[in-house]
């Protein structure tokens, strides 16, 4: 495949199937019931008449939450096979050598693995591109003890939330490494991202500056045999 066009059309049919799966899951968490009203106490007199009026339907969205958790990993999977097909156009597609400054400590001049990924719209600070490669890495390499110095350092940029005035880091939990509820942060990162279609995830890719020729694979030496014997025939 020689343009980045030409490889996500050759993934599209991929890729849909890869995001209705995550749909399938997603779903169980769409349209939650919300109790309105001036007194939460759980034992005051307007909550439980709302309870009581609304007993079935929150039943179902509890068994939904439920289901929803119970397959958390297998959604993890789903949005990790996303991040691999992204990073592999980046990987592949990417010519770029610039690096943001708001990434200039923690993408060095001579990572030539990360510096092609500093590329697209920045979310917490850090370029789509980054977000795709350190969210890939984690997932590919989630059983291992430790990550590349450099996936840990967007994983801490994306997970800050605030830092109060004593210096007292607050994170989101969703993107804390240190989180040993997670196993893979895949969704989470998808979910950062906005890609929870195919359409949302098609247009970020197409927006990057994809526009490096793959490079033509070396051919294989061609071995000459050695020239045979030649054969020896009976006399007539």
């Amino acid at each position: 495949m020689e343009t980045a066009s030409e490889y996500f059309d050759r993934t599209e049919s991929a890729m849909r199937t890869l995001f209705d799966g995550i749909k399938g899951y997603t779903k169980l968490l769409h349209k939650p019931l919300v109790y309105v009203g001036s007194d939460f106490a759980p034992d005051s007199p307007a909550f439980l008449a709302w309870q009581a009026q609304n007993r079935e339907q929150i039943q179902a969205m509890l068994a939904n939450h439920r289901a929803f958790f119970a397959e958390t990993f297998a959604l993890s999977t789903l949005c990790g096979a996303v991040l691999q097909v992204a990073a592999k156009a980046i990987e592949v597609y990417s010519a770029n050598t610039a690096i943001p400054g708001s990434v200039a400590h923690i993408v060095k001049t001579g990572n030539k693995t990360a510096r092609p990924f500093c590329i697209g719209r920045q979310i917490n600070g850090v370029p789509m591109g980054l977000i795709v490669f350190a969210g890939r890495n984690q997932h590919t390499h989630y059983n291992e003890a430790k990550l590349h110095p450099v996936n840990v350092a967007v994983f801490r940029e994306i997970s800050l939330f605030e830092t109060t005035s004593t210096g007292h880091e607050l994170r989101d939990p969703a993107f804390d490494l240190r989180n040993p509820k997670l196993v893979s942060f895949a969704a989470n990162v998808t979910a950062l991202l906005g890609w929870r279609s195919y359409d949302q995830y098609i247009a970020d890719m197409r927006a990057l500056p994809l526009d490096r020729a793959p490079e033509a694979e070396e051919a294989a030496p061609v071995i000459e045999a050695p020239p045979s014997a030649t054969p020896q025939t009976d006399p007539a």
